[in-house]
């Protein structure tokens, strides 16, 4: 009996040691989780960080999206946190072509990226800036810049913006693929930046768009190439870099933060 009894106190030692461990575990299961962190993140491919960044400050300022990432744009992004929310879509949807692949894969990367599904991710880009950010914000003002392939996007992003006139400012770094008979179709005021050793976005299609848009401006650079801002090759590349990034900045400044 006694044996039963040192038996039993033990199988209850186990039993209350079991019991313990799955309430510990309950109460593990129980954490409270953290709230969701907004409509926008619940596709991946619009790379929310900089908002949830900018959010800690309030919802005070204009609105600025770029249609394409660039690396050295983060610090240009940093720079503008005291005057604007950014948001930076990935239209690549994670998968940028990089010059390391082989050539012979390109044709079809480029087919995944359709121009009705590019053009809906910037669409869905700005609806949410317009239902959910501007509902929100004093500020009533947004401003689009594009870099290489982004820059091309924002030319047909703001000719399609022409009747609904959501945006107030526009600037595009060498544009690839631009259609330059969608000029007139814009309203808002571009400025357009780019080399005139660029073979990817001709002097001559910035100068038709800087003639048809109105409002626009071009700021052509002797001998640069393509990429020359963000991805400077020399100091020279450096120099002018550092002139056209101040004059995106005096044109958002000008058209976004005091254009009445």
């Amino acid at each position: 009996r006694s044996g039963e009894q040192h038996r039993g106190r033990r199988r209850g030692v186990r039993a209350g040691e079991g019991h313990g461990r799955r309430h510990r575990a309950g109460r593990r299961r129980e954490r409270p989780r953290l709230p969701p962190r907004g409509r926008q993140e619940q596709q991946r491919h619009l790379r929310p960080l900089p908002l949830r960044r900018l959010r800690l400050r309030g919802l005070r300022h204009p609105g600025l999206r770029l249609p394409h990432r660039v690396p050295r744009l983060q610090c240009l992004i940093d720079g503008c946190l005291h005057a604007c929310s950014v948001l930076v879509p990935d239209l690549f949807r994670g998968n940028p072509w990089k010059k390391s692949l082989p050539m012979d894969g390109f044709q079809a990367w480029l087919a995944e990226q359709a121009p009705e599904r590019v053009a809906g991710d910037i669409d869905t880009c700005r609806k949410w800036l317009v239902d959910d950010f501007l509902a929100a914000a004093p500020s009533k003002k947004l401003g689009v810049v594009g870099f290489c392939y982004g820059g091309g996007r924002l030319v047909e992003t703001l000719a399609r913006d022409a009747d609904a006139a959501c945006f107030s400012a526009g600037v595009c770094f060498y544009g690839s693929r631009m259609d330059a008979s969608l000029g007139a179709q814009i309203a808002a005021p571009v400025l357009f930046v780019c080399g005139d050793g660029d073979p990817l976005c001709p002097v001559e299609t910035v100068r038709e768009l800087e003639r048809s848009a109105r409002g626009a401006k071009a700021a052509v650079y002797a001998g640069r190439g393509h990429g020359f801002a963000h991805r400077p090759e020399s100091l020279e590349d450096d120099g002018d870099a550092e002139e056209a990034f101040a004059m995106m900045k005096s044109w958002l400044h000008d058209h976004l933060l005091f254009a009445t």
